[in-house]
């Protein structure tokens, strides 16, 4: 009797620790769980329709293998250009995507962008971009008014403190990863660390579900060839994964 005793106190220690092994691998499981990948551009010659709008309006906007390629036309500052998901993109909270500028004249960017919530009327834009000009990547957002008219940044922030000695970021490929909530929206890249702006007050969602890759120009002739690539999206749930291993005697 003392014997079975012993065993089944060993055998319930036994399980209490496999019982937390399962729970710290669910935790983990949920903390790096989530992104999904939308798109790597493998499938052929032409964007996907169900995933992607192509906003052209200054760029001609490829798939140059295995790469979406963005060449901004010369002579349209101050404009830009859009690859705009679509496939749910309402409950898209987070974008990945490899960036990289092979050319460019003037102050462009490559970007990812979009609205992230709202503040009274106001709404909240928000980007993690490349700015070879200045040779870095930064993050920032802005308050716009109904009408998109540019009232006041909430807050900017670059990667980089390398104002008076930009980099040649030129073919450089920078993993960008943008996410944000109604507390805060963070922006990451993958070998110059992460930038976090918390909110005062939670914000109200955004009206708008656009969120997109792009190209933009700011002066001078503005003309530059970007490529984006394998790009991943985290979308909101709705519950946590609630798929433990139960393990123990039945």
């Amino acid at each position: 009797m003392l014997h079975e005793s012993l065993s089944r106190k060993k055998m319930k220690k036994f399980n209490i620790f496999l019982y937390a092994i399962s729970f710290l691998l669910v935790l983990a499981c949920n903390t790096f769980a989530g992104w999904e990948l939308y798109d790597d551009f493998n499938s052929g010659s032409s964007f996907e329709t169900d995933k992607w709008s192509l906003d052209t309006s200054s760029a001609n906007i490829s798939i140059e293998n295995g790469e979406a390629k963005f060449v901004h036309l010369p002579g349209r500052p101050n404009d830009s250009s859009w690859l705009i998901l679509v496939k749910n993109p309402k409950n898209i909270v987070g974008i990945r995507a490899k960036v990289r500028v092979q050319s460019y004249v003037g102050d462009v960017r490559g970007r990812i962008a979009g609205y992230v919530g709202k503040i009274g009327e106001n709404s909240i834009w928000s980007a993690v971009r490349v700015r070879p000009s200045r040779g870095r990547a930064e993050t920032y957002a802005s308050i716009l008014a109904p009408n998109d008219v540019y009232l006041n940044d909430l807050f900017f922030g670059t990667f980089k403190y390398n104002y008076g000695q930009p980099a040649n970021i030129l073919n450089k490929t920078y993993i960008l990863e943008w996410y944000f909530s109604p507390a805060d929206i963070a922006a990451k890249t993958y070998d110059q660390g992460e930038i976090i702006f918390e909110y005062e007050d939670p914000v109200s969602p955004s009206e708008s579900s656009f969120k997109g890759l792009g190209t933009r120009s700011i002066e001078l002739d503005g003309a530059c060839t970007v490529y984006f690539d394998d790009v991943y999206v985290y979308r909101k749930r709705t519950s946590p994964a609630t798929n433990l291993l139960l393990l123990g005697n039945s």
